[in-house]
């Protein structure tokens, strides 16, 4: 349930404590970062009317949070599907360097898909039908020499998809 604090207004995340944004009427944001398994994950939180910012707006962040699991394995199977349909998306790009830089030619895509970790992740829980975006993110490879980051994309009435570059 969510809490407001005693005599603050500020209200309670079951999964990122209090939530105190930055900004004003034009959009608010905080960043924090969370624990999910035994990795840090960074949060950021994007409320695009905070006048409306309310008990069930918070009760949507901690529903995301509740579903990470299915979140991330809803994005792993996109960027399998991306890998498996296109040799120049982001995430075939990220396979051939991991191919690079272990010196594989032909680098298994499974073994790849497993060892992508989530870094970072963006919950914009109220855009509304102005931003359809309702949550982002962003993955990294478990290898610090193989560089780049994968970003998939939940709009709300459609499946979820990864950009077409990396970051």
């Amino acid at each position: 349930m969510t809490e407001i604090n005693a005599g603050t207004g500020i209200l309670t995340s079951r999964h990122l404590g209090p939530i105190e944004l930055v900004g004003g009427v034009g959009g608010a944001v905080m960043e924090t970062s969370v624990t999910i398994g035994e990795r840090p994950i960074e949060v950021r939180i994007e409320i695009d009317h905070p006048t409306r910012f309310s008990e069930s707006v918070v009760a949507s962040i901690d529903i995301a949070f509740d579903g990470f699991a299915r979140t991330d394995e809803l994005s792993r199977q996109v960027i399998g599907e991306a890998l498996r349909r296109s040799a120049t998306s982001a995430p075939a790009k990220l396979l051939e360097r991991w191919g690079l830089h272990t010196g594989t030619e032909d680098p298994d895509p499974e073994a790849f898909l497993s060892r992508l970790q989530p870094v970072r992740t963006t919950i914009m829980p109220d855009g509304g039908r102005e931003n359809l975006e309702r949550v982002i993110m962003i993955y990294a490879f478990d290898d610090p020499g193989v560089t780049g980051l994968l970003t998939v994309r939940f709009r709300q009435g459609s499946w979820p998809e990864v950009d077409p570059g990396l970051r």
